[in-house]
């Protein structure tokens, strides 16, 4: 439960304990979505102190109630170790409780334990059947790990043209990752016409994402592209990258190609 001023001022500490007394009153009493928000506080350290071991048992109860949120969220304690032993088989079992309900989190996460073996038999094939089910909803990370699966050929055939689509619907979601992709399709040519331009903004726009996972990357890359650019081109590249961005931010970007438009809702 969030607490709101109705005049904007923070809660006070005595407001936001009664908050969590509230909650911790209803998780005991065996309320399932209490049960996980408590589970999510003590996780990230909101409204009391940060404790895995109270995440990792909240999470628990809520679970065994088939709340698909824990399940998710206690398939990844166990595959990262927070406060459990890391044991991929249990972190698997749980993503595919809360995947098998639709959960697009746990789709996608299941779908990776496939991609990478890790706590089953490596198989492509049911990564991709996956992540297509939780890139369907619209989740960024699916979209993003679909695309790398079309652009790798593995558990489909190659498909530059697939991959840049999906890239780019996790990139108008903002998903630095793929916004990193999505500008070396272009830079490369891959699945859409050769565009220095149009990788210069988008690869400028990923590289301000502090928790993108290609960030150690992205300066180095944008150098050598820089290299192959005329100063006007890297003008264009910047300004075409705040319009991106204020497209992005307005929740609707779009690139202007056609080419890579087409097939997208």
């Amino acid at each position: 439960m969030d607490l709101h001023g109705g005049s904007g001022v923070t809660p006070t500490k005595v407001a936001v304990q009664e908050n969590i007394d509230q909650l911790r009153q209803k998780a005991k009493q065996g309320d399932a979505q209490a049960q996980f928000n408590l589970g999510l506080k003590y996780a990230n350290g909101e409204g009391v102190a940060k404790d895995d071991k109270e995440a990792v048992a909240w999470y628990q109860k809520a679970a065994d109630q088939g709340y698909a949120q824990a399940q998710n969220n206690l398939g990844e304690m166990y595959r990262n170790g927070q406060n459990v032993a890391v044991d991929y088989h249990q972190a698997a079992a749980w993503f595919q409780k809360a995947a098998d309900q639709g959960y697009a989190s746990a789709q996608n996460n299941l779908g990776t334990m496939y991609a990478d073996g890790i706590g089953m038999a490596q198989d492509y094939h049911q990564a991709m059947a996956w992540y297509q089910k939780a890139a369907d909803q619209g989740f960024a990370k699916a979209q993003f790990n679909l695309g790398i699966m079309y652009a790798s050929g593995r558990g489909v055939a190659r498909d530059d043209r697939q991959a840049v689509l999906w890239y780019q619907k996790a990139a108008d979601q903002g998903y630095a990752p793929a916004q990193t992709m999505f500008g070396m399709m272009y830079e490369n040519g891959r699945g859409v016409p050769q565009d220095y331009v149009e990788a210069y903004a988008w690869i400028t726009i990923s590289a301000k994402k502090k928790n993108n996972i290609l960030l150690a990357f992205i300066p180095l890359y944008r150098k050598v592209l820089q290299q192959e650019m005329t100063p006007a081109q890297i003008a264009a590249g910047e300004q075409r990258a705040k319009t991106l961005q204020a497209r992005i931010e307005g929740g609707g970007a779009r690139t202007a190609k056609a080419a890579v438009q087409e097939g997208i809702d």
